[in-house]
C-alpha cells in the first residue's frame, strides 16, 4: 500500500468520527420539544393564564378547536420564540355553556413537535338563587319581593368541609354587586397568599360583567382600581383567595385616599375583630351604593360600570360566651362616601347603629337574625351605636 493510500484512509476515519461525533452531540444537545399550561384543566371563569414551552432553537405554537379552526375563546400572545421560555401569557374566555371545551395547543421546533390537549371546565351551574333569606344564614341581608336583583353564593372546602364563600347580590344593570356577605373568623381566613388571579365569574353571563384583566380604563371620571368588597385577605385558602378575584366582587374605586388607606383599614380592623379573643364569628356584609351616579368606569371590552357614591359595613359579631352584647351579639355599621379621605383613621363619626344603615341603604341587613334571638332582642341589637361600645375601640 503507497503513501497516498495510507493518507486518503485515515482521512476518511477521520472524517467518518467527525461526522458522528458531530452528529451525537447535536442530538445530545438538543431539548426535547414540550408545552405545558399553568392550569390544565382550565376553571370554567377563564381568565389570565400561562404557557411554558422548552425548546432548543426557534419555535412557534398553533392553535385550534374541535372544528379544526383557532378557537375564539382562547389567545396566546405569543406564538414564536426561541429557545425555553416559561409564562407565555394566555387569555381564556369564561365559558358560560354547560359542556366543556378542547383546544389542541401544538409546538414545533427544528427538532420535533409536542401537543398538549387544553380543557375548559363547563359553566357550574349548582349553586342555588332566590330569596336569600329561606337559606337562614345570619349574614344574609332580606331580598325584596320583585328585585332584579340577582343572588348568589360561591362554596370553598376547608379541608374535608365544604362551606360557604360568600353571597352576593348581583346589579346585571350597573354591573356591580350591590352587597357582598359572608362569615368571618380564622378558619374561614385560613393560611395562603393573595393569588392575582382575575377572571371572570363563571356564574355570571360573560356579556352581564366586567372584564377586569387588566384593571379598569378611564371612563367620565378618571381612573379608578379594582376594589374588592370580600377582601382577599379574608379568604387566604388557595381555591377560596381565587375566587375573591372574581370580576363581580370588584367595584371602580378611588385608589389613594380610600381604596389603598381607610378602605383597607377598614378591611384591616374588621379581621381583627374575627380573631380577636372570645369571637366566635363576625358576620360581614360589604355593600355600594350605584344608584345616583352618574360616574363611570370603563371594562378592558368598553362596558360602563357604574362608580358607586358610596360603600357600606356591617358586622354582626358572635361570642358563644355571651359576655359582650346581647345574648352573645354585638353590632357595627358603617357608611363612608366615596371620596378620598385626608386620614386613614376609622372616626367614631362615621359609625352608626345597623338600624341606621338600614334606613340609610333600603336594606334589611342580617335578615334572619330575629328567628335566632327574637324580634325583639334582634331589634335592640340592631339599634345600639358602636361609638358607645368600648370593645369596637
Amino acid at each position: 500500500m503507497n503513501f497516498k493510500s495510507l493518507l486518503l484512509g485515515a482521512l476518511a476515519v477521520v472524517g467518518m468520527t467527525c461526522l458522528y461525533s458531530c452528529s451525537d452531540n447535536t442530538t445530545e444537545d438538543a431539548v426535547k420539544a414540550e408545552i405545558t399550561a399553568q392550569e390544565n384543566p382550565i376553571e370554567a371563569r377563564g381568565g389570565a393564564q400561562y404557557l411554558s414551552v422548552k425548546a432548543s432553537g426557534s419555535w412557534n405554537i398553533s392553535c385550534k378547536g374541535e372544528d379544526g379552526n383557532a378557537p375564539k375563546w382562547l389567545t396566546i400572545s405569543q406564538t414564536n420564540g426561541s429557545g425555553s421560555k416559561s409564562s407565555i401569557p394566555m387569555e381564556v374566555k369564561p365559558n358560560t355553556t354547560d359542556a366543556e371545551r378542547v383546544a389542541i395547543v401544538t409546538l414545533r421546533t427544528g427538532h420535533g413537535k409536542a401537543t398538549l390537549t387544553l380543557t375548559q371546565k363547563a359553566w357550574d351551574s349548582s349553586v342555588t338563587t332566590g330569596d336569600k333569606a329561606k337559606v337562614g344564614w345570619l349574614e344574609l341581608p332580606g331580598m325584596p319581593e320583585g328585585t332584579e336583583l340577582g343572588f348568589f353564593t360561591h362554596s370553598m372546602t376547608i379541608g374535608n368541609t365544604k362551606t360557604r364563600n360568600y353571597s352576593f347580590a348581583y346589579d346585571y344593570d350597573n354591573m356591580v354587586a350591590h352587597w357582598v356577605a359572608y362569615p368571618l373568623n380564622a378558619w374561614t381566613i385560613g393560611s395562603g397568599e393573595r393569588t392575582k388571579k382575575w377572571g371572570a365569574d363563571p356564574l355570571i353571563p360573560a356579556d352581564k360583567q366586567a372584564v377586569l384583566y387588566n384593571g379598569f380604563k378611564e371612563g367620565n371620571a378618571g381612573w379608578f382600581a379594582r376594589g374588592h368588597q370580600c377582601p382577599s385577605a379574608d379568604r387566604l385558602n388557595y381555591e377560596a383567595n381565587v375566587m375573591t378575584f372574581y370580576y363581580t366582587n370588584m367595584t371602580p374605586q378611588i385608589q389613594d385616599g380610600f381604596n389603598g388607606d381607610i378602605w383597607e383599614q377598614l378591611e384591616s380592623k374588621v379581621r381583627g375583630w374575627a380573631k380577636k379573643s372570645g369571637t366566635d364569628t363576625c358576620y360581614v356584609v360589604t355593600g355600594c351604593v350605584p344608584d345616583g351616579s352618574t360616574k363611570y368606569a370603563l371594562d378592558n371590552n368598553g362596558k360602563k360600570i357604574t362608580v358607586p357614591v358610596a360603600y357600606y359595613k356591617a358586622v354582626l359579631r358572635y361570642s358563644k360566651s355571651g359576655k359582650e352584647g346581647h345574648s352573645g351579639y354585638m353590632g357595627f355599621a358603617i357608611y363612608l362616601e366615596h371620596k378620598v379621605y385626608s386620614s386613614s383613621a376609622i372616626k367614631k363619626e362615621y359609625c352608626m347603629s345597623i338600624s341606621d344603615l338600614e334606613k340609610r341603604i333600603n336594606v334589611n341587613l342580617f335578615a334572619n337574625l330575629p328567628s335566632v334571638v327574637g324580634p325583639e332582642e334582634a331589634q335592640t341589637i340592631k339599634a345600639e351605636n358602636p361609638a358607645d361600645v368600648a370593645w369596637w375601640w
